[in-house]
């Protein structure tokens, strides 16, 4: 039988610096973005010191699911699937999923 990774309820509000048990899965200043090809639209997010998202029109969330509903006026609430770093294209649940299969997150 095979330990079953611990995997957290990323619906509630958590810190995107320290996600997975002390790993940094975002760095501050990374940029993140959503590209919401349905609507032909573009959103971005820049990670704070304070682990919130910073949209481009200067609102501030606490977690990737708040961000992404406040960019598309409450239409998609997966903020999770949706956000990718900009500088390697993966999603934050990527990330997430590395970190609790042990594998090496690059900053």
């Amino acid at each position: 039988m095979s330990a079953t990774p611990v995997v957290h309820d990323l619906r509630e509000a958590r810190s995107l610096l320290e996600m997975v048990e002390g790993r940094k899965l975002v760095q501050p200043g990374d940029q993140l973005r959503y590209v919401r090809r349905a609507k032909g639209e573009v959103h971005t997010a820049r990670v704070l010191e304070d682990d919130q998202l910073k949209l481009a029109d200067g609102t501030r969330h606490r977690t990737p699911p708040a961000a992404v509903r406040a960019a598309c006026d409450g239409k998609v609430s997966e903020g999770w699937r949706t956000w990718r770093r900009v500088k390697d294209g993966r999603t934050l649940l990527e990330l997430c999923e590395d970190a609790n299969a042990g594998r090496e997150i690059q900053p």
